[in-house]
């Protein structure tokens, strides 16, 4: 009986951290049915990352830094099979948050790593090609604490009230750091500054149709305070069925990371790839074919 009782005290925790974990934006927007299917996703056991470096004779180099996922979808690859809510509402849930490990000889630009799940649901982005629910996934180039702590604004819906945040910290947002640390032909994607989280900028290169974000990441710079803040990719569920089918082909998805003229860390990421694995049910996205960078710090 005593085991038991623990065994079910323990379970109890375990899902209200998960709940605690879960920030709604906007928070009005609640419904219980999606934040139910969330947290199970969550909580599951199969969530890692991992960072792989090249060790041994020579300077060390970093290889990817890898993100299992477990499968959104059960019973089937369709997307009436996915375990996350489609029906579209307009709430982000920032879900899932998983520390990178940085502890190897040589500086790893990302600290951690949030999952969200964007339901979407009005036609939004260049063209309004952002409409169909998708994962955004940011790696940060900051502490979490920075993140959480300095990176504030006052929200109405999912970005931040510049008037009601006041001039001093809508600047931080707002400042932009250089355009040579930007890709070429990125843009700040106006109104996008969101709270512990940063400013987006996007791909004027990238072809913003509903077809093609659906099966192509949307490749994003996030900036805050005059710095690159986050490196994110918004993926769609067509995607990962793509990487199922690409399995069969014992293949794996691979997309070029647009690179800028100068470099604020020492390593960057030449490409994200997503695969699948079948046995495991497990999904895998990377940034991979890391690059040793000089240096140019942002004045």
């Amino acid at each position: 009986m005593i085991k038991w009782f623990l065994s079910v005290v323990l379970i109890l925790l375990s899902a209200l951290a998960v709940a605690n974990e879960i920030e709604l934006v906007p928070a009005t927007d609640d419904h219980p049915e999606t934040l139910a299917a969330i947290q199970q996703f969550a909580s599951s056991s199969d969530w890692l990352v991992k960072t792989h470096v090249r060790e041994g004779e020579g300077p060390s180099a970093l290889i990817s830094v890898e993100l299992d996922i477990p499968s959104p979808f059960h019973g089937g690859r369709f997307l009436s099979n996915s375990v996350l809510p489609e029906m579209p509402h307009g709430s982000i849930y920032r879900f899932k948050y998983l520390d990178i490990d940085r502890h190897f000889d040589l500086d790893v630009p990302f600290h951690y790593v949030e999952i969200d799940w964007n339901t979407e649901g009005l036609p939004r982005g260049p063209n309004g090609a952002f409409i169909n629910p998708h994962f955004d996934f940011h790696f940060y180039t900051r502490p979490r604490d920075y993140v959480q702590g300095d990176m504030q604004c006052v929200t109405v819906g999912k970005t931040c009230d510049g008037r009601e945040t006041g001039h001093p910290q809508m600047r931080r947002f707002l400042n932009l750091p250089p355009s040579s640390y930007f890709p070429a032909n990125y843009f700040p994607d106006a109104g996008s500054s969101i709270a512990q989280m940063g400013l987006h900028n996007l791909d004027g290169d990238f072809q913003y149709s509903i077809e093609h974000v659906n099966h192509n990441p949307v490749i994003i710079y996030g900036s805050f305070d005059g710095q690159i803040v986050f490196l994110e990719a918004s993926v769609t569920l067509f995607a990962f069925q793509d990487a199922m089918l690409a399995a069969e082909r014992n293949e794996e998805l691979r997309w070029e990371v647009p690179q800028p003229t100068h470099y604020a860390y020492a390593w960057w990421p030449n490409t994200m790839s997503l695969k699948y694995d079948s046995d495991r049910e497990v999904f895998s996205f990377a940034l991979t074919d890391f690059q040793a960078r000089q240096v140019t710090p942002i004045k």
